[in-house]
């Protein structure tokens, strides 16, 4: 199972259950802090995560190549 997934709940939606700074995620996956915000821009503005209650919700799978 993905790492992320681990700190998931799934009830049919997957919320992160503790906050990840976006400096926590860039050293947890070899990047920038600054391309995880551009990436994070992206994926807020597409419909595919929505930041609720402290923690992040995944609202939709990725498309395909993405």
């Amino acid at each position: 199972m993905h790492e992320a997934l681990n700190w998931a709940n799934d009830v049919g939606e997957r919320k992160v259950l503790r906050p990840l700074t976006q400096q926590d995620i860039a050293e947890r996956v070899g990047s920038s802090r600054e391309m995880v915000s551009r990436i994070f821009k992206q994926l807020l503005q597409g419909g595919y995560v929505e930041q609720r209650d402290g923690g992040l919700l995944l609202l939709k799978k990725l498309p395909a190549g993405w």
